[in-house]
């Protein structure tokens, strides 16, 4: 049976890929800084779970030290090509272009339906609590064989293109695994208690419905204000999903758990704080606002987050 230990190692050689390609990039212009940046990375997938955990937090450490210095990690020069010709060699492929995009989806939806009946039949291929970010990774490991026979290149190409794509997010990349370990860490802190103690003295909790709103808008707010879902996930859910929707009113974790990150996703669609959701994108895009998606998308988020909330409290107690 394949654990996420599999897809660590995977995604570390991606990152040794792109370090190397980095440190070759003569028109980088942090190109050592960027290179221990990515290499730093790069171990920290490979061999993460063999190192210390203090060892870990150095390395993260140092990451967040080249980021902050003068000149952060930089970004390459390199001179792109020409507008006209890019425009012809995309009108070459066409409608084509899309394929290893469209592979994914249906991948990852049967890959998840193929290891949970093995998992079923008493032959597990994969963890059973990670079957759907191994059938995600499955996806994607066919879009790129889609993508060498579609377009024709070369691995070594993909890879050259994928690092011109990671240089341009740069740092923001591990900005979800920054979040996500800084809601373990409120977490294991207790930061819920308090919060609980504070809604409990403004708040009807006792209500069910009140605590599922209280839920539900805390997840989105919190989500606003740190950037990403995750970290408010911990902090929300200990501090009044589990006291007051499952524990006192007997709600079902399940469906508040689930439809509660919906209602956090809705906060970070509005967050300028989740940078490598939202004004990421703005940059790649060249749009004339670094917040011209979130413009877009506050609307619909608003409209989801309603939704998402009368969902819960249609569903939690049932």
């Amino acid at each position: 049976m394949s654990t996420l230990e599999l897809l660590y190692l995977l995604m570390g050689l991606v990152l040794a890929c792109v370090s190397a390609f980095t440190a070759l990039d003569r028109h980088h212009t942090q190109r050592l800084k960027a290179t221990a940046f990515w290499s730093i990375n790069a171990v920290l997938f490979l061999a993460g779970s063999q190192l210390p955990p203090f060892a870990c937090g150095v390395l993260v450490m140092v990451m967040v030290a080249l980021v902050a210095t003068r000149g952060g990690i930089g970004r390459s020069q390199r001179p792109k090509i020409d507008r006209t010709r890019r425009d012809a060699r995309a009108a070459q492929f066409k409608g084509r272009l899309f394929l290893p995009m469209l592979v994914v989806p249906p991948i990852t939806l049967a890959g998840t339906a193929l290891f949970k009946i093995s998992a079923a039949k008493g032959y597990p291929l994969i963890d059973p609590h990670h079957v759907t970010l191994a059938a995600l990774a499955l996806g994607i490991g066919v879009a790129f064989i889609v993508s060498l026979y579609v377009l024709r290149v070369r691995p070594a190409q993909v890879m050259r293109e994928g690092t011109q794509l990671y240089d341009t997010i740069g740092w923001t990349l591990i900005l979800p695994q920054m979040l996500a370990a800084l809601g373990a860490i409120f977490a294991k802190a207790g930061v819920g208690a308090p919060i609980a103690q504070l809604l409990q003295q403004i708040l009807p909790l006792a209500h069910p419905q009140v605590a599922v709103l209280t839920y539900g808008l805390g997840m989105a707010l919190l989500a606003f204000i740190m950037g990403n879902a995750l970290a408010a996930f911990p902090i929300m859910t200990v501090g009044v999903g589990l006291p007051f929707i499952v524990i006192q009113s007997g709600g079902d974790p399940m469906v508040m758990a689930s439809l509660g990150m919906l209602c956090g996703f809705c906060g970070g669609l509005m967050s300028p704080m989740a940078a490598n959701f939202n004004t990421l994108p703005a940059t790649l895009l060249q749009l004339s606002s670094r917040h011209a998606v979130i413009q877009l998308q506050w609307p619909t988020a608003l409209i989801m987050l309603g939704v998402n909330l009368g969902l819960m409290m249609g569903l939690v107690y049932r």
